[in-house]
């Protein structure tokens, strides 16, 4: 058996898994909206309504993560709006030592549960000197720094289209909308657009290489999303992205009488959880936008 046919029969039996113990069949509101959560950021479940969960865990092939701030559970809820999503809280990292196969398996059982429209959230760090602690930017477009895919060795299409554009890896019409939504409610956190790398990690970047980022166009960095966005793109979904920015880049001081700070990932998870409520109206506006929320209607 090839690992094309071996990767099916993975994917197969963590669906059989999945949807018994999820009771999915009896869900009455299938979600066509898919979220994972980044560090720190697993707080958003807290706005849903009707919730169930299941760990990573409790899922054969799922792959779990270790790192804190990502609790590894699948969260099927129903937002204020009345629209239903599925939530994967938390997310397993390559520097984990997973390969990208397996960092990306959670987008393939969305899209197997019908999943249309990925929602994409990172903390990461700035690169583009105009951001601060604490701002959000919406992610317009990518650089895949490592040139790495988790297409790599796929030709079935079944199992996703390999040779996928990424002219148009984000829709740009929702984040239009977003943006609208978020200027008309007096949104009070500063809201870029910009573009999102990531590294394999798990150090943080250089000084130097944070200047080289900057000289390529990059506002922000993580250790995450592109191979995710890639394999949701590869499966036909639509696409978006909300990153955090949790910290300065290495080099990079607000005062310039005192030097850049050190980056820890307990300060990352400090800073999500401060901005835990506004990051929650941001999810909400965006998949409002979405035409699937139109066909639910609230209560």
């Amino acid at each position: 058996m090839n690992r094309q046919q071996l990767l099916k029969n993975k994917i197969q039996e963590s669906l059989n898994d999945l949807t018994e113990k999820f009771n999915w069949d009896n869900i009455k509101e299938k979600p066509q909206v898919g979220i994972v959560l980044g560090s720190g950021l697993g707080s958003f479940v807290d706005s849903l309504i009707d919730t169930k969960i299941l760990s990573y865990a409790d899922i054969k092939n799922m792959p779990v993560s270790q790192v804190p701030g990502h609790a590894g559970n699948f969260v099927y809820g129903i937002t204020e709006a009345g629209i239903p999503v599925l939530v994967a809280q938390g997310r397993a990292h390559y520097y984990e030592g997973y390969s990208l196969e397996e960092t990306t398996y959670y987008v393939r059982l969305m899209n197997a549960l019908g999943v249309k429209n990925f929602v994409a959230t990172n903390a990461c760090g700035s690169v583009n000197l105009e951001y601060n602690q604490g701002d959000f930017m919406i992610i317009t477009d990518h650089v895949n720094l490592p040139q790495l895919s988790p297409m790599y060795g796929i030709s079935d299409p079944e199992l996703g289209l390999g040779f996928t554009s990424m002219t148009h890896a984000y829709d740009l019409e929702a984040v239009e909308k977003l943006i609208q939504k978020a200027t008309q409610e007096n949104f009070s956190v500063p809201l870029h657009q910009g573009v999102y790398t990531w590294t394999t990690g798990p150090s943080y970047e250089s000084k130097a290489e944070v200047k080289m980022l900057r000289t390529m166009g990059v506002d922000a960095t993580g250790m995450s999303t592109v191979p995710e966005v890639i394999m949701a793109k590869s499966l036909g979904m639509s696409v978006n992205g909300i990153s955090l920015i949790t910290n300065l880049g290495s080099g990079i001081s607000k005062d310039v009488r005192e030097p850049a700070e050190d980056i820890a990932h307990d300060h990352v998870k400090d800073v999500a959880a401060q901005r835990a409520p506004d990051f929650a109206k941001l999810v909400n506006w965006l998949i409002e936008t979405y035409p699937c929320a139109q066909s639910y209607t609230k209560g």
